[in-house]
């Protein structure tokens, strides 16, 4: 298929690297999960050899002392500094059954806002997560869901999920198994599989029981966001409609003809829209041939954040197209044309001269710089259209700059 480049298995590899660097999340033991779903109280643990249920980790939690708790200045907080909340994380297995049948099982990893004190980082300038944290928040929190990219891991862009859990989000990030391996073929069933592993996990963390960290902790406040195939994935959650009888008539140019039969079919026409989610941001997102005119559709605000000098999927194949057929109104492009593809993970950190070409060069925007704005736009977008909070309308409107060499554009 054209959806994809040579270098699909890019993520995994440096995801990898960065799965073992100091930023990564540790893991905290959770509870059994719902009739829909079921967790493993470690990411690498067995669910058999546990033995740890709801009850226990809430009377555990109960015997405890509990930390040294932090005094959270008034907000509201800056979107462009991280919020004062330190971030905890925790990581949970769950397993559903795909609408065609498949039972599929997928590590999540989770960040959430704590009060506890130790939690940021020596230099101050990023929150770090940590694990068997404290919940900080009194009530709900909203939800930033984050669909990773092809080949890639859920912490793959940790200066995006750890900031919105500073400033008082619950980051929910699923792996696509099957799509979270470097080398993997890409079965063009993940069409199909990526938007219902998100929609299935959200109904998870949501139905988590009495005893668990999470249980009640979720509002109805839900914004969803992804990185290249995860923008995919935030665009058809979203609402974005899959033009198939451009797919069947083109379906021998993109080697689809077996896969577009009648149960495929009937399943791409019925959408993943997911009434839930309140606003979408897809970050470098492939689309534009299997939505087409599709993209008009979408039922919620879309940020789209886009790169001009991106190898992976060219802004001039992917984001411009994408972007000139969402017709929103309050729709808004974040468009960099010095950044690339990789200038939206935590890449040019860990692996910088494997990515020198598209986002981590000298004649790219430093991606530090790139990944401040992004953050600051994102988090500004996610109040706006979950919380109703416009104080950044401005930023939004264009009327406001960051700087950076970022452009507005505004439907």
């Amino acid at each position: 298929m054209r959806f994809w480049t040579k270098r699909q298995g890019w993520l995994g590899v440096a995801a990898l690297v960065w799965a073992l660097a100091a930023w990564g999340c540790s893991d905290e033991a959770a509870a059994p999960g719902s009739e829909q779903a079921e967790a493993v109280e470690d990411a690498g643990g067995d669910e058999a050899d546990s033995g740890v249920g709801a009850e226990e980790v809430g009377e555990e939690a109960d015997a405890a002392e509990g930390p040294p708790q932090r005094e959270l200045p008034p907000g509201p907080w800056e979107v462009t500094e991280p919020g004062h909340y330190g971030v905890g994380s925790m990581s949970e297995r769950v397993t559903y059954t795909t609408q065609g049948g498949v039972e599929r099982t997928l590590p999540v990893m989770i960040w959430y806002p704590s009060r506890d004190e130790g939690l940021e980082r020596p230099d101050g300038v990023r929150p770090v997560a940590r694990g068997n944290a404290t919940f900080g928040v009194e009530g709900q929190a909203p939800v930033l869901l984050f669909s990773h990219g092809s080949g890639g891991v859920p912490n793959q862009s940790l200066f995006w999920t750890n900031h919105f859990a500073s400033h008082g989000w619950i980051v929910i990030a699923p792996s696509h198994t099957g799509n979270d391996r470097p080398g993997e073929p890409i079965d063009v069933n993940f069409f199909i599989w990526r938007p219902e592993d998100v929609s299935a996990v959200l109904d998870a963390m949501q139905a988590r029981p009495e005893g668990h960290l999470l249980h009640g902790r979720l509002s109805d406040d839900v914004v969803m966001s992804g990185h290249s195939f995860g923008g995919y994935t935030s665009l058809a959650l979203a609402g974005a409609e899959v033009d198939v009888e451009s797919l069947e008539a083109n379906c021998a140019a993109y080697g689809v003809c077996a896969w577009l039969q009648g149960g495929n079919i009937a399943r791409l026409e019925e959408g993943f829209h997911d009434p839930r989610i309140k606003a979408s941001i897809p970050m470098t997102p492939a689309g534009s041939l299997i939505f087409g005119a599709g993209l008009g559709e979408m039922q919620v605000p879309v940020l789209l954040i886009t790169a001009g000098q991106d190898q992976t999927l060219p802004d001039a194949q992917e984001g411009a197209p994408i972007w000139a057929q969402m017709d929103n109104t309050g729709d808004v492009r974040l468009h960099f044309p010095r950044a690339g593809h990789f200038s939206f993970a935590d890449l040019c950190v860990t692996l910088p001269s494997y990515f020198l070409n598209d986002g981590c060069g000298p004649e790219f925007t430093d991606p530090v710089r790139v990944q401040w704005i992004t953050t600051s736009y994102g988090l500004a977008f996610a109040n706006l259209h979950a919380l109703g909070d416009d104080r950044d309308a401005a930023l939004l409107s264009g009327a406001e700059s960051l700087g950076g060499g970022a452009e507005i554009e505004v439907k």
